[in-house]
């Protein structure tokens, strides 16, 4: 670790997986999980904390490794945007 911002990087993607990890095993994040939605919050723990070894695995090289943690950020976005819809359809309701 070389600077400031790599340390708080990996700090916020630390925590952010740790968010994903506990909605997963608690099947709640906004709602309660769907099968999709628990298999999308596996795959963001896994690519928020373990970005060097997905890109090992898929054989890029090690500098790459923001570009998993960007995929496994938008993945969780996008869950969090499909619960919060669910959740206003189901309030207007």
């Amino acid at each position: 670790i070389h600077s400031i911002w790599l340390i708080i990087w990996i700090f916020i993607t630390s925590v952010l997986a740790m968010f994903a990890f506990a909605a997963l095993t608690q099947n709640f994040f906004i709602a309660k999980n769907r099968w999709y939605e628990a298999i999308g919050l596996a795959l963001v723990t896994f690519l928020l904390l373990r970005p060097h070894y997905v890109v090992k695995v898929l054989g890029f090289s090690d500098k790459f490794y923001f570009v998993s943690s960007i995929v496994g950020l938008v993945v969780y976005g996008l869950i969090y945007m499909l619960q919060r819809m669910r959740v206003k359809v189901v309030q207007v309701a």
